[in-house]
């Protein structure tokens, strides 16, 4: 571990901390959204699973995986869109059904009580050669 955070700089898509040769850091970060399961059948758990022991298996000695789990209640573009779909609509009741969901979802959305997982994946390579000549 550092005692203090390392200086890093991008190159890139990469952020490189301390510098490119033996004893500094490569990293890379991806945005992994991982499906709902909530329902899903236990074969769909159990592969999901067998999938997430791959990716951890794949990392070498000095690879470095950090995960950054947070909640993300932002449904602006899906509201807009069904909002649209239900001005197409000619039945009043259907319309009216819609709209009412729409406020709903909308005020949920809003006070961020309606949330859907993602997930912030950075991988890290310690650099284990001198790139710098």
């Amino acid at each position: 571990m550092f005692e203090r955070a390392p200086n890093g700089y991008f190159v890139r898509d990469l952020i490189v901390f301390n510098h490119l040769r033996r004893g500094g850091y490569v990293s890379k970060g991806f945005v992994f959204e991982a499906p709902d399961l909530l329902n899903s059948p236990a074969s769909d758990l159990n592969a999901f699973q067998d999938q997430l022991c791959l990716l951890l298996a794949s990392l070498h000695e000095h690879q470095r995986l950090q995960v950054q789990y947070f909640c993300d209640s932002n449904f602006k573009s899906e509201l807009l869109r069904y909002q649209q779909e239900t001005e197409r609509f000619t039945n009043v009741w259907t319309k009216r059904a819609r709209n009412e969901r729409f406020t709903r979802y909308w005020q949920a959305m809003s006070e961020l009580s309606r949330a859907a997982s993602s997930c912030r994946k950075t991988g890290g390579l310690e650099t284990d050669q001198d790139f710098c000549g």
